[in-house]
């Protein structure tokens, strides 16, 4: 007897089988270059002068279930010497940025779901380039290549925002506007020669540009990776703001989608889908994403992001001066299961995580507690990848 659920009733983003195979691998291999444009962004760092460090989730093959993917950490010069006798790459990382007056912890987690059919579609990067910027991204790919979009979203996006912005001038939401259009474009681009196949491919993408200068977020979004902020004061989180999911169901996104020849469909039991006027695809149960090309083309899906501003310096005047700022970033995999409010009370239980290693402690309580909600609403058969990202300011 299988154990393994009915396609259908998943509370997966795909909702029905594409009918390509899955291939293994790293995107830079087999996407024609991407880990060229990671160089690209290497050189611009170190160009613009000042101390910076990044760290990426690696794009594996295969892992065991709620694994943790690898990560890769890059520094630039000034600060390769802090790498050097660190245990592992996130020791390294939060020894690079545990002294910013701007950040005072800061934690991720990117699980393996349950779908012994797929790798670890999730990703995530962050970039913090001392006292003048953090770039906080996260990814959760979808389809057979959604590993390998959510790989290319990762390295191109956050170079392609670097030079807009930091070499050419433009002001953040231009920026982020036309980095998120370039990536998308790249991905129709390398669709032309499946390399990968994005046809049926793709990623949701959050980006949090931390200003450290002028104390703002500007947070640019497409798909259902939610990214909230709260404020603690007083040992206690009151939630301040929070995107809104890019679903088909909501009206203006199905007027959308319907005036650019697509259909939206409820699948009969968790989502509204959107589908092309010819045919069953591509099932997706949100109405923005990168990558997806044949959807982008047949079925009204935009690539086009919600751009949202959060004054940091306004939201401190509101209480303490002990007062801070809690940001978190998440994958569906949590959001499926937990609200805004329960998951940064969740972060804050009884007190206040003191360092990032701590938080890391809590945000992994979030992980594991997303983790058991899908097991037990599958009856213990499958979980999406679990991602995030948490953020102390």
């Amino acid at each position: 007897m299988s154990t393994r659920a009915d396609p259908n009733r998943r509370r997966l983003t795909v909702g029905v089988d594409t009918g390509r195979s899955q291939q293994d691998g790293r995107a830079g291999a087999s996407s024609g270059g991407v880990e060229d444009d990671d160089q690209t962004l290497a050189a611009m760092l170190e160009s613009y002068g000042k101390p910076a460090v990044s760290i990426g989730a690696k794009n594996v093959p295969k892992q065991e279930e709620f694994k943790q993917k690898g990560v890769e950490v890059f520094a630039t010069e000034d600060k390769k010497e802090n790498i050097r006798g660190r245990e592992t790459e996130e020791e390294a990382f939060y020894e690079m940025v545990q002294d910013s007056a701007f950040i005072n912890a800061i934690a991720f987690k990117c699980h393996k779901g349950k779908k012994p059919d797929a790798p670890n579609q999730d990703s995530f990067s962050v970039l913090v380039v001392e006292g003048d910027f953090a770039l906080y991204c996260i990814f959760d790919g979808h389809g057979p290549q959604g590993h390998l979009a959510s790989d290319l979203a990762r390295v191109e996006l956050v170079a392609q925002f670097f030079r807009r912005h930091k070499v050419q001038g433009q002001d953040v939401p231009t920026a982020l506007e036309g980095s998120f259009l370039a990536t998308q474009q790249l991905a129709v681009e390398r669709n032309k020669t499946r390399a990968p196949d994005l046809s049926m491919s793709g990623t949701t993408c959050t980006v949090v540009y931390h200003d450290m200068v002028k104390q703002k977020l500007h947070i640019a979004y497409v798909g259902d990776s939610r990214a909230v902020v709260g404020f603690i004061d007083d040992g206690k989180v009151k939630l301040e703001d929070a995107t809104i999911d890019h679903k088909p169901g909501d009206p203006k996104e199905k007027e959308r989608i319907e005036g650019c020849g697509g259909r939206v469909v409820w699948d009969g039991f968790y989502n509204h889908r959107v589908f092309a006027a010819d045919g069953p695809y591509p099932g997706l149960n949100m109405s923005r994403a990168l990558g997806d090309v044949t959807g982008h083309e047949k079925a009204g899906l935009c690539a086009t992001p919600d751009i949202k501003e959060f004054d940091i310096g306004e939201c401190k005047l509101k209480g303490s001066a002990n007062g801070k700022l809690l940001l978190l970033l998440c994958t569906d995999g949590v959001w499926e299961f937990v609200g805004n409010e329960e998951a940064l009370a969740l972060l804050v239980d009884e007190s206040v995580p003191a360092d990032s290693k701590a938080l890391g402690r809590k945000l992994g309580q979030l992980t594991h507690f997303s983790y058991d909600k899908w097991m037990k609403d599958s009856d213990y058969e499958i979980s999406d990848d679990i991602t995030g990202i948490a953020v102390i300011l």
